[in-house]
């Protein structure tokens, strides 16, 4: 039981969590971009 368990967990790991994690690492990098932009454009007014 616990070995299958731990076999979907790599299975999960390696396919969905990869994915998700990538796309919270540039979903939070496009958001730190657009703030510090932000902040830029409000600075230079």
């Amino acid at each position: 039981m616990f070995f299958q368990l731990g076999l979907l967990l790599r299975i999960l790991r390696g396919m969905g969590f990869a994915g998700v994690g990538r796309s919270l690492y540039s979903n939070a990098a496009d958001y730190l971009l657009s703030c510090l932009s932000n902040l830029f454009l409000k600075s230079l007014k």
